[in-house]
């Protein structure tokens, strides 16, 4: 039992939003816990590379979740791609512009 304790402790340090919704299983719990510190990194490296220079170079995770990514948009897979429709009164589109070019040059130097 202390060992889900402090992986719940771990887990609402990064995302305090899940305040209470333990699972009933430690494995369930586990992968939890993997799956909100794998956001929370991909939050970071966002943070470090595609919005360097920007307004939300130093916001917190959860700033950057609530102003980039919990917007409306389409999203369309087919085999070769993923396109992101966004609409077109979308109040960052400069934003995204900004970190979808920053993103590639990384890409390209990686």
């Amino acid at each position: 039992m202390h060992d889900v304790a402090v992986g719940d402790d771990i887990l609402l340090a990064f995302e305090p939003q899940l305040a209470g919704v333990a699972c009933a299983g430690f494995a369930a719990n586990q992968v939890r816990l993997l799956l909100a510190s794998f956001a929370h990194l991909l939050v970071e490296r966002l943070r470090a590379i595609g919005l360097q220079g920007t307004e939300l170079a130093q916001a917190t995770a959860g700033t950057i979740r609530l102003k980039l990514l919990k917007i409306a948009a389409i999203v369309e897979v087919s085999v070769r791609r993923v396109r992101v429709r966004l609409a077109s009164a979308c109040p960052r589109q400069d934003l995204f512009a900004i970190v979808h070019r920053q993103l590639l040059a990384w890409v390209d130097t990686g």
